[in-house]
């Protein structure tokens, strides 16, 4: 087994790869999960019980409801449009939903699956919402290297003043074409939320130790890589836009 937090060269180059991003973090604030789907679960039952409630933007990612079932969560949307890009209403429209038993806002940016890519402003429209409220704000950013058209993926991060309320949820499977490896992390400043993500990696005893081992060195992929599968991706996404505006 590994250590339950995450093998200590898979966590160095997490936090290696985030400083890219002007993201800095210590070994503490990342834990390593089995995938992506882990990292959500273990923070949906870090930051609520049965019955308690976390909004979110519609459509959204359809295995959210399934964990959101196994922990007894119950998901609270709001919907955005393709009318309007699925951009994110005013915040009139989202504090509405903020209850006694709200918990958390999850997103994903770069979204799936709609694409849309939020704004900084966006992203701070929901982190002033959370930080008002004391509530966590549970940021996906599993495509964050894939955005189009000069569009940027801002991070929870990039945020200030949410150092206790922003957590991120990540996956190497989307990043490095990795998608069997079954590694993500949860990644947040808060201490006391890191603890509680602890002791639920504890139970499950420890992410694939052999797909740890290859997610670090992961971290040595040159950006020519992306560069590529950027080319190729926008490539598809352009025949597909292109038919679809046929129909």
């Amino acid at each position: 087994y590994a250590p339950s937090a995450g093998r200590p060269e898979c966590i160095e180059g997490l936090i290696e790869y985030y400083a890219r991003f002007d993201i800095e973090l210590t070994p503490e604030q990342v834990i390593v999960t089995t995938a992506g789907c882990e990292a959500l679960l273990f923070a949906l039952l870090a930051c609520g019980d049965t019955g308690d409630e976390i909004i979110l933007p519609e459509p959204y990612y359809s295995n959210y409801n399934g964990l959101a079932a196994m922990t007894g969560l119950r998901l609270v949307p709001f919907t955005t449009r393709a009318e309007d890009g699925y951009r994110l209403p005013p915040r009139e429209m989202i504090e509405p939903l903020v209850g006694e038993r709200t918990r958390a806002i999850l997103y994903s940016s770069p979204g799936n699956p709609t694409g849309v890519v939020y704004t900084r402003d966006e992203v701070a429209r929901l982190g002033e919402v959370a930080r008002d409220h004391g509530l966590f704000l549970l940021a996906d950013e599993v495509y964050r290297e894939f955005t189009y058209d000069d569009q940027i993926a801002t991070s929870a991060f990039h945020i200030p003043g949410l150092e206790e309320h922003a957590v991120v949820l990540d996956s190497i499977s989307k990043r490095y074409s990795a998608c069997g490896a079954r590694i993500g992390c949860v990644v947040s400043r808060n201490a006391a939320f890191m603890k509680a993500i602890l002791k639920l990696a504890m139970v499950r005893l420890s992410a694939p130790v052999l797909d740890q081992i290859g997610a670090a060195a992961c971290v040595r992929t040159p950006p020519a890589y992306f560069d590529r599968v950027w080319v190729e991706y926008t490539r598809r996404r352009d025949i597909v836009f292109e038919r679809m505006n046929c129909i």
